[in-house]
């Protein structure tokens, strides 16, 4: 499931509510959207747990 935003006032509940409409539009007109859309949760929830997401290529030198 794709997290969109967090409500954190009642301003944002409208907010929310339009996002949802544009993004269930966009994924009506182009279901590549839902891929695209999982890509990014994964990112935030390797982001929010910590985990590296973008490893450093470079050699580990401390060995």
């Amino acid at each position: 499931m794709v997290r969109l935003a967090t409500v954190r006032e009642p301003a944002d509940t409208s907010l929310l509510s339009e996002a949802a409409t544009i993004y269930a539009a966009l994924v009506q007109r182009c279901p590549q959207v839902t891929v695209y859309a999982d890509r990014l949760a994964s990112m935030q929830n390797l982001l929010d747990t910590g985990k590296n997401a973008f490893p450093d290529p470079r050699p580990d030198d401390s060995k």
